[in-house]
C-alpha cells in the first residue's frame, strides 16, 4: 500500500480535527507556519464553523513581542477548550517561525545544537541532518 503525504496549510491545518475527534481523540496540535497566519479570530470563526468545535475558552499561552530585523515578531502559543458534539476537546496551536514557517526554529536547533549555521529551507536541513545521521 503505498503512503500519501498531505501538506496542510492555512486554516485548512484545523480540518483533520473533525474527523479525528469524530473517532474519539480529544487533544490536538496544530503547528501552524507564520506565513499563513492572520488573527485567531478568523482560525476561531473557521474551527467554529468548517470543523464544527464550539468554541468554550482560548488560554493565550505564550505571547511575546521582540524585534527581528527591524519587524516585529510575535510568538504565540494557544489552547483552544471545546465541545465537538457531546466531547470535550483541547486544541493547541503553536504559530511556527518569525517570518515564515517552522524551518527558521529548526535553523536555529541546529544552530544551537552544531554550531552551525543552515538556510531555513527544506532541502538544505535535510542534506545537513542526513550528513550527520
Amino acid at each position: 500500500m503505498k503512503r500519501m503525504t498531505v501538506k496542510l496549510s492555512g486554516l485548512s491545518v484545523y480540518n483533520p480535527i473533525r474527523y479525528y475527534a469524530s473517532k474519539g481523540f480529544c487533544k490536538f496540535l496544530v503547528l501552524y507556519d507564520r506565513e499563513y497566519f492572520k488573527n485567531f479570530n478568523e482560525d476561531k470563526m473557521y474551527l467554529e464553523r468548517e470543523v464544527q468545535v464550539r468554541i468554550v475558552e482560548i488560554i493565550d499561552l505564550i505571547e511575546n513581542k521582540e524585534i527581528i530585523n527591524d519587524k516585529e515578531i510575535t510568538g504565540r502559543a494557544f489552547k483552544v477548550k471545546g465541545k465537538f458534539g457531546s466531547r470535550d476537546i483541547e486544541v493547541f496551536v503553536s504559530i511556527q517561525g518569525d517570518e515564515k514557517n517552522i524551518n527558521e526554529e529548526i535553523s536555529k536547533l541546529i544552530k544551537l545544537k552544531f554550531g552551525e549555521e543552515v538556510e531555513p529551507d527544506d532541502k538544505k536541513i535535510r542534506k545537513f541532518l542526513k550528513e550527520r545521521d
